[in-house]
């Protein structure tokens, strides 16, 4: 996990609420555009809605000034279909985040 996402967690978020069922959660940081492109169809298929997010702000640019800056991608789903997005996508609970937190 990225450090800053960490600290922010650890400073900003309460750690001892669960979320509610239609809180975005994170379910996976894909790698690249492929990787998030494949994982979004398989969540489709199985009929769970996700969102993808650049947590790279300096891509904003892009579309003005070409493809600047690597992406940070972070895949979004409802909490109540995150078990199942996990399942979908072969990833265990610790695949996101190495505390086991979301």
């Amino acid at each position: 996990m990225n450090p800053l996402r960490w600290l922010y967690r650890q400073v900003f978020e309460d750690d001892d609420s669960e979320p509610k069922p239609d809180d975005l959660v994170v379910v996976a940081e894909p790698a690249d555009d492929g990787v998030a492109g494949i994982w979004r169809d398989q969540l489709e298929r199985n009929g769970i809605r996700s969102m993808l997010k650049d947590r790279n702000s300096l891509n904003t640019m892009g579309m003005r000034f070409g493809q600047l800056w690597p992406h940070q991608y972070e895949l979004y789903v409802l909490y109540r279909d995150l078990e199942a997005a996990r399942e979908i996508l072969g990833l265990d609970a610790d695949a996101t985040d190495p505390d086991g937190a979301e």
